[in-house]
């Protein structure tokens, strides 16, 4: 709808926001990026590579935990979920066990 309404063509990139905060920092062309981890967005701002008016904060989440086990051996915490996650926090969205609020920035230009 968009792109018919402007013309304008959309290319999405998707990965984890480290690598594209890398990307956005090494130059890479970008109208709009957006994390679930602010530390990111605080980065590229700070590298000059993205006005700092911009930055908003576009949702708030929730995260639920499910899991097929008894209910009295069920997780219910995350630190409870940090032995059974196969994904590392060095190759996660937020890089940690913490729940950041989910922010996005754009350029100005």
């Amino acid at each position: 709808m968009f792109e018919e309404q402007t013309g304008t063509t959309v290319t999405f990139s998707f990965g984890s926001s480290g690598q594209l905060a890398q990307q956005v920092q090494n130059g890479a062309p970008f109208d709009l990026f957006a994390s679930a981890d602010v530390a990111y967005i605080d980065k590229i701002v700070d590298a000059g590579k993205a006005d700092p008016a911009m930055k908003e904060t576009y949702a708030f989440g929730r995260l639920a935990i499910w899991s097929k086990q008894r209910a009295d051996t069920a997780p219910r915490t995350l630190d409870d979920l940090s032995s059974t996650t196969t994904q590392s926090p060095s190759t996660s969205d937020t890089g940690s066990s913490q729940l950041p609020n989910t922010t996005g920035v754009s350029t100005a230009g």
